[in-house]
């Protein structure tokens, strides 16, 4: 039986739920089964990290500051061309860090680009993410 590009799309879309339960630095392994293992991870303002194994020294350096996390992931849309997808979605993040004792609360776009393995799973090769907050600009300076 051939699965459909909806069940596909659904499939894709259901891997964010899968995110959403996960709460701290335990789970890192659990997120990190998502992604291919030659997976390209572009924080913003930082270099591209390269390979599951340095992504997850990335997040494990990450979740040392969160003391506690949930996140809300909304409005995800899903394009599939064969054995690629490109899912875009925001993310409401609550965080606790270490020592802060308050919640900080931060919106967050994303971009993935998933491939199909050939068990059929979806793969996360490219992550990306950038603030979603309404940032206001100063005008530069003329420095001339």
């Amino acid at each position: 039986m051939q699965t459909s590009r909806e069940e596909h799309k659904r499939a894709i879309i259901a891997q964010l739920d899968t995110f959403a339960a996960l709460t701290g630095a335990e789970d890192n392994d659990t997120y990190l089964n998502a992604f291919a293992d030659d997976a390209t991870v572009l924080p913003p303002d930082r270099p591209a990290i390269e390979g599951k194994s340095a992504a997850r020294a990335f997040y494990a350096d990450a979740f040392r500051e969160i003391e506690t996390m949930r996140v809300v992931y909304d409005d995800p849309i899903v394009d599939i061309d064969g054995a690629l997808a490109v899912r875009r979605y925001t993310a409401t993040a609550h965080v606790t860090y270490k020592g802060a004792g308050k919640v900080v609360a931060t919106r967050t776009k994303y971009l993935d680009v998933l491939k199909k393995e050939p068990s059929g799973d979806w793969k996360i090769v490219v992550h990306m993410w950038s603030s979603n907050e309404d940032v206001q600009l100063k005008p530069t300076q003329d420095v001339g």
